[in-house]
């Protein structure tokens, strides 16, 4: 066992980007293994390579993942969400056959998942984020064939833990009367009124957020317009405390890498 050496080092610095994502199995004798998966790619004009990698808390050591194939270099890693363990992305390429992807943290490879349907309403904007601990929920607008712009928002039908192959109901359908909504970049979901909080950069690019039902539209933050603005709109994301602990390691684990 040697140390770890990257595959990258003949390639520029600036072109390499690397994301980490937590995970976990659940043991139910031995309680849960808490993992990090490593993603690092290298970008250089048509070529591209990539590496991943598992480190797990209780063993302290790193492993690298050898079976995954560079057909997954092109996730999103901006818009990953967490949900029993596993992470799941919207699948980056165009709009042609989108779908999510998942990482399973128990059997340590991507799987890809079908959105709820096969029509274009995938095709304008999509965007993936979580009911809780218990359910994914997907955002979707589209044109109708009257071309007024839409909104319509699906969520499994079971907790993801208790399913392999999701399925999914309609939640919410609703008339965008906001043109500048077509920038979200997130939403929570209210079950229970049926509504979501949706957030998102207007034209001035200025934080905004919005309550949204079947007749409703209500502002509930408009970020005050400043001399400097960033264009990049903030994250909604939903939080659930937990009294588990991430057991720590006696080493660094993005330093002490083994082959």
């Amino acid at each position: 066992m040697g140390d770890w050496e990257s595959p990258f080092k003949k390639y520029p610095v600036r072109n390499i980007l690397s994301y980490n994502y937590l995970g976990y199995e659940n043991k139910k004798k031995s309680g849960y293994n808490y993992k990090i998966l490593s993603c690092s790619y290298y970008y250089g004009g048509s070529s591209r390579v990539g590496k991943y990698e598992i480190y797990e808390f209780n063993s302290d050591s790193w492993r690298v993942l050898d079976a995954i194939s560079d057909d997954w270099l092109y996730l999103w890693p901006d818009v990953a969400m967490s949900l029993k363990g596993d992470t799941y992305w919207l699948d980056s390429e165009t709009n042609e056959n989108p779908s999510i992807l998942r990482f399973d943290f128990i059997t340590e490879k991507f799987e890809r998942l079908p959105l709820p349907s096969n029509s274009d309403e995938h095709n304008r904007l999509v965007i993936l984020s979580t009911v809780r601990d218990e359910k994914l929920a997907l955002l979707c607008q589209y044109s109708d064939s009257t071309g007024s712009l839409k909104m319509k928002i699906w969520l499994t039908n079971s907790k993801t833990d208790e399913a392999k192959d999701l399925s999914w109901s309609e939640f919410l359908v609703c008339k965008v009367v906001i043109y500048d909504m077509t920038r979200m970049k997130s939403f929570l979901v209210d079950e229970e009124n049926k509504k979501v909080l949706c957030c998102y950069k207007d034209h001035e690019y200025r934080t905004r957020i919005y309550i949204v039902g079947e007749d409703t539209y209500k502002n509930v933050y408009r970020e005050v317009l400043q001399e400097q603005r960033s264009r990049v709109a903030p994250r909604l994301f939903s939080y659930v405390p937990t009294l588990v602990q991430i057991p720590t390691s006696q080493s660094n684990p993005c330093c002490k890498r083994k082959r």
